[in-house]
Parts: C-alpha cells; structure tokens; sequence
C-alpha cells in the first residue's frame, strides 16, 4: 500500500504533526483498539511534564491530508478550534478565502498575510468587532439578478429568512408572506440601479411603509413589463381580503425585521464586493466577523451570504487550480445552510473546499437533522479536539471508530484526533501558530496586530 501519507488530488498539506518517536508510517501500525480503547496513547499524547508546552515545541513527522479535503472541526470553546486548526489552514491556503470569523480574530490573524501576497481584503463587520475599520458591504439581492431564475432565487432568500415556515402550523401564512416577500426582493432587485442603497434594505422599507399596500399597486400601474411572478403575486396581495392581506403583510415584516437595525444596514448594500467579478479570481479574502453572542441572532442574514457566495463559486466558468476555502465556524448557532451540503457532496469537483466547526456532534445534527451524514461522510478529514464531557465524547467515538469516549477525553490539549478517509485515526500535534515557526512567519510574529490596507 505505501506510505499512507501519498494522496490522490491536489497538493497536500500539513494537519499536525505525530508523537515524538511514533513511526506509525504504514498500515500495519498497532490498533487503538488493543489500548484499551486509546485511553494509554492519549494519556502518551497528553500534557504528563508539568510544565510542558501544551502546543507541543517536541513533534514527530508531519501528517498530511489532500489539498481539497472538506473538513469537520469538533471541539468546546476553549479547546482550540481557531488556534490548532483554523488559522493554520488560512494562513497557508494560496487560494480564495471566505470565513465566518467569531470574534474577528482570523481576520487579525491572518489578513496581513493574504494582503502580502496580493490578495484583496473584504471584512465584513457590522458590529465593529475589528475595532473601528470601516466595513464592506454585500448586499442578497445582488444575487437574484446574476441567477438564472431570479423568480427562484428571490424565494430561496425569502425562505431563508423565514426557516420556521417549513414547521408552522397554519403555512399558509408563512407561505402567502414568503411569496410576498419573494416578489418584492425581486422587484427591488430589478431597480437596484435607481436606488441609493441595496435591494433588500428597499424592500424592507417599501413594505414597512405608511402607504404599503398604494406602493404595490403603483409599482404594478408604473411597470407593465414586470416579470410574470411579481404581477401574481402582487395582484394575488391586493386581490386579498384587507383584515387577511394585513395578516400576511405582518407575518411578511417579521421575517424582515432584522433588515430595521442600523448595523444590519450597513453591511448589506449598495454591494462594493461584486461576486460576478471576484467568482472567477483567486486572490481574495472575504471575512464575515460578528460577536459570539450575535451568531444565533443573525443566522438568517450569515444563511443569506452564504447562499449566494456558495452559488456563485459553484456556478464559476472555469475551475481553478487552488479551491476556495469556505469556513463557517459555530455552524450549530448559524442553522442550516442548504447550499453548504451541496459544497460537501460535490463542491470539490467545483473547486471548493468547505470547513465546517462545530462544538459537539449533537450540534451538528441539530443544524442538519436530515443531512448531518451528507456532511460527516463527505468529510475527507474530521478532527476531533478533546471534548467537554462524556456524552459529547461518546457521539463523536460512534462517528470515528477506534478510540473509546475515555480515550477521545484523556487527548489533552494542544493535541487533536484527526479521522481520514481510508486511515485508522490518530492522535497528533496540532499546527498552532503559537508555536509554529512557520506560521508565525506568516502570520507576522504572535503578538502583531497590523492590518492590511483596504
């Protein structure tokens, strides 16, 4: 068989790094499975010297997994998601990037980086988590116009803002104010170049207006040449029964209420990212940074970006050499993106390679109840930090096999379970830039904070 390390696909990189001393190069290596479950080798791979660099200075060989291999990262808070793994795979990554950065730590990170190769820097930051830089803005809309079906994609916007409508009990609310909402986003969109600000921001006030229901039918009087799906669902609005059509615009306005707050407003338009433009480019970054506390709140809106920046690198004429890394991290607070599915089960025949971090597998499954094993068996490399607690533990050993939970909880930190496809998983090193000289290199040295120019 050869050196397990010798991949098919694109150039493979560094994951971490074995135990000093642990020659585990071939198949024939001694099973987890006669330690008692791993417990002796994690407790070997754990933090025994007090003392001891917990980022391991004293690593063996590099273990290394191919170039395009999608990724799942579970661990807690705290067990070093960010620092072991995903700032290592930014920082060394030649291609596109798009992050969802909690905290805006990857961006501090790892902008100046890009930025020194060349790279454009996009950070999109509402809250001014990156202290007061000024922030791009990527307005949905903008993706209704470049589809092939914008009727369609207005609907899948408007249904990702509305996610509980699929479980409502009387939908036909949900479904009469989505298609509302479907119609105006697309209407918008169409007089994106006449507006001052971005298609949804216009939507949203149009229908949040003191004359909403006039404004609808004056945009029918004024626009004869609409697309067929606006006038029927605008007419169908107005051919509605008042004390029925308020109902519908309610329910319309809640799902659009995220759109009323200031700091939403500022990010989502008028576009200065044109996603036409960068889809078919490799030398770009896009960082989405927001608090921890704002993840859960603003899903629909992180849902939104998602779609249509996954769309827009699945529909790219030419497939580049170097695929785009798309990371979301806490995926579990962000609900389900339909579309990052879609980027697991065929995104590297697209050129996309996704990462998804996630705190426990319990998390997961709850942000995918019916596709958690479209992402889990597609999955060319799941690492596993060490986990909070024995329940945590034991969901994570049914998905990798060969360590027992006692193993996976005795890991220790600054080292992590990596499960490949066709390799017994393994406890290694984890890459920190912390301690890495290679990664401090890039990331111009532990303790800098410059950032790039925009």
């Amino acid at each position: 068989m050869g050196n397990q390390d010798n991949f098919l696909g694109r150039k493979p990189v560094v994951i971490g790094y074995r135990m000093p001393g642990d020659r585990r190069a071939g198949p024939g290596f001694r099973s987890a499975g006669h330690d008692a479950g791993g417990v002796g080798r994690a407790r070997r791979g754990g933090l025994e010297k007090q003392g001891s660099d917990e980022w391991g200075s004293e690593r063996g060989e590099p273990v290394r997994c191919p170039g395009d291999a999608h990724e799942i990262v579970i661990g807690p808070t705290g067990s070093g998601k960010t620092v072991g793994r995903i700032i290592p795979l930014i920082l060394e990554h030649d291609g596109p990037v798009v992050a969802l950065d909690v905290k805006g730590e990857l961006y501090r990170r790892t902008a100046l980086s890009r930025a020194i190769r060349g790279h454009d820097i996009y950070l999109i930051d509402p809250f001014g988590v990156v202290d007061d830089m000024k922030t791009s803005r990527l307005d949905p809309g903008q993706s209704i116009m470049r589809s092939h079906d914008p009727s369609d994609q207005a609907l899948i916007l408007a249904e990702a803002l509305n996610p509980g409508s699929m479980l409502s009990r009387e939908p036909f609310w949900d479904h009469s104010a989505n298609r509302l909402n479907a119609a105006g986003l697309h209407y918008a969109a169409l007089n994106n170049s006449r507006l001052s600000e971005g298609a949804v921001t216009a939507w949203h006030d149009m229908l949040n207006g003191p004359n909403f229901v006039r404004s609808v039918a004056e945009a029918l009087d004024d626009n004869p040449d609409l697309p067929e799906s606006i006038h029927q669902a605008f007419g169908s609005f107005l051919q509605t029964p008042e004390v029925t059509r308020g109902c519908i615009a309610t329910t319309a306005q809640t799902a659009m209420r995220l759109f009323a707050q200031s700091a939403v407003r500022r990010v989502i338009g008028p576009s200065d990212i044109d996603l036409t433009r960068l889809a078919d480019r490799s030398d770009y970054a896009i960082y989405i940074a927001l608090p921890p506390k704002a993840v859960a709140a603003y899903g629909p809106l992180l849902r939104l970006w998602f779609e249509m920046i996954l769309k827009a690198l699945m529909e790219r004429a030419e497939i580049p050499e170097t695929p785009a890394l798309v990371v979301v991290d806490e995926a579990g607070a962000v609900g389900r993106i339909p579309s990052l599915e879609t980027a697991y089960s065929m995104g590297r025949g697209y050129g996309i390679r996704a990462v998804t971090a996630v705190q426990t597998m319990h998390q997961l499954e709850q942000a995918y109840p019916d596709a958690h094993r479209v992402l889990t068996d597609n999955a060319g490399l799941i690492s596993v930090l060490q986990p909070p607690h024995f329940l945590a533990a034991t969901e994570v050993a049914q998905l990798i096999g060969t360590f027992s939970p006692e193993a996976l909880m005795a890991t220790g930190p600054g080292r992590f379970v990596a499960s490949m496809w066709g390799r017994e998983p393994e406890i290694l090193i984890a890459r920190s830039w912390l301690s890495d000289p290679d990664l401090q290199k890039l990331a111009g040295g532990p303790t800098r904070r410059d950032r790039p120019r925009r």
